[in-house]
């Protein structure tokens, strides 16, 4: 730690910040006040704790580290810094105290995914880390203990400060959090910013990016739709890497076989190709290949949890957009009964109602996304059921395939409604289904 704080404060007790003070706690002696809008049992030992209306009143803290999805812009976080606080969080202090070379991943979609291929392909052959940040533990937790660094980083967390990174991989940037975010150019703003300080970049060059803001020309662009002319001759980058035939290319020529993998849906191709991208120079094919082969997906992404006859139960509760949703059941076919469920990111629910009759033979509503896309559903011959808990829904959904189809929880919204975050709520599907199968 270069600085020694006598004072610290935090401002929500998440899992960013519960890690951030258990790595200050090891490295010297503070006053902690704990800040939050919310009253919380999990105070973290704190000398001092204020909620509510309290929460941000009387700062005289040296640091204040805030959870991701605290804004800056509040009246008295801005005076705090004006009068000396210095006002950070986990990531930040994580990067301005590491010297290992760290892999940031950020996109609207399949970051998590790209993270975990990342470290699981860097593990072969080195001490990497798992995936932390957004997706798992505290970044600061865990300084010092690896060879090289994965982070999933969120537009939150990158929305006041640009990281520097060995190589930054941004899946794609389209539409999302602008329940939080000013507007659209700020959320993309955010995303670029892993890209500023980085030394390399890795991106997919068939998804909706702002090609001109790229900072420089790339280390690697990725494409599942182009051959290696056509993206040599469209892209700025120093490797090109297409996907053909269950064949990963690089530079047009073959590099990874991907036919026994165990997960082919278009989105996993894509993964699989940025992770490549990431991963170049750092591991050998053969090793890479390996990783990917025995990929069998993330929990809460597209895991089949059950079956009981024909029909097959799936858990997609990581699916907090409405494209996310669509990507998802755009790689299903046959018979399939929808559960969206969840709290709105502002976001257009326009297409994901037009779509659904094409991709799905019924669907099940839950909350404000439910309602939304229910609004645009109401005039059409397509059957849906609103739901108000997650049992109903599951039985709801299983009426409307008959003998055979999927079932999946795919919601379109974050889960803060009725859940935590979007794992409880793919904890709850399961147990649903669970007591679906066992009556």
């Amino acid at each position: 730690m270069k600085e020694k704080y006598s004072r610290i404060g935090i401002v929500g007790a998440g899992v960013s910040n519960i890690g951030a003070i258990r790595y200050l706690r090891s490295v010297g002696d503070f006053h902690l006040t704990l800040r939050s809008d919310k009253r919380t049992d999990n105070i973290l030992s704190a000398d001092r704790a204020l909620f509510g209306d309290e929460a941000l009143s009387d700062i005289d803290e040296e640091l204040l580290l805030l959870s991701p999805t605290v804004r800056r812009e509040r009246a008295e976080l801005r005076a705090a810094k004006k009068r000396g606080t210095k006002i950070s969080s986990d990531t930040e202090l994580f990067f301005e105290n590491n010297t290992a070379p760290v892999f940031g991943v950020t996109g609207s979609s399949g970051k998590s995914t790209t993270s975990f291929l990342i470290s699981d392909i860097l593990g072969r052959e080195h001490h990497a880390s798992p995936p932390l940040g957004n997706y798992g533990e505290s970044l600061c937790e865990n300084l010092g203990k690896y060879e090289l660094y994965v982070a999933e980083l969120s537009s939150f967390q990158l929305n006041y400060f640009a990281p520097r990174c060995k190589r930054a991989v941004l899946t794609n940037a389209t539409p999302n959090h602008l329940d939080w975010h000013t507007d659209l150019s700020e959320y993309l703003l955010a995303k670029m910013n892993l890209l500023k300080n980085s030394e390399d970049i890795i991106y997919d060059y068939d998804a909706p990016l702002p090609f001109e803001k790229l900072p420089r020309a790339a280390f690697a662009a990725v494409s599942s739709k182009k051959s290696y002319s056509e993206l040599s001759h469209s892209a700025r980058a120093e490797n090109y890497i297409t996907v053909s035939d269950e064949t990963v290319f690089l530079n047009g020529k073959k590099y990874i076989d991907l036919g026994k993998a165990r997960r082919k849906e278009e989105y996993n191709i894509k993964n699989y190709a940025l992770a490549i991208g990431a991963t170049l120079g750092y591991i050998a094919p053969e090793s890479a290949g390996a990783a990917l082969n025995s990929f069998s997906g993330l929990r809460h992404r597209a895991e089949t949890v059950a079956s009981m006859g024909g029909i097959k139960f799936v858990n997609s509760s990581i699916d907090t957009s409405p494209e996310r949703t669509l990507e998802t059941l755009r790689a299903f076919r046959g018979r399939v009964a929808v559960i969206i469920s969840g709290k709105s990111k502002g976001l257009s629910n326009e297409m994901l109602a037009r779509e659904l009759p094409r991709l799905t033979s019924g669907a099940v509503l839950m909350g404000e996304v439910g309602e939304r896309v229910g609004a645009y559903l109401c005039s059409s011959d397509y059957p849906y059921i609103y739901a108000d808990n997650m049992d109903d829904a599951v039985l709801y959904a299983r009426s409307l395939l008959g003998g055979d189809g999927t079932v999946i929880l795919s919601p379109a919204g974050t889960s803060f409604d009725l859940f935590k975050d979007y794992k409880e709520r793919g904890e709850a599907f399961i147990n649903a289904v669970n007591r679906f199968i066992c009556k």
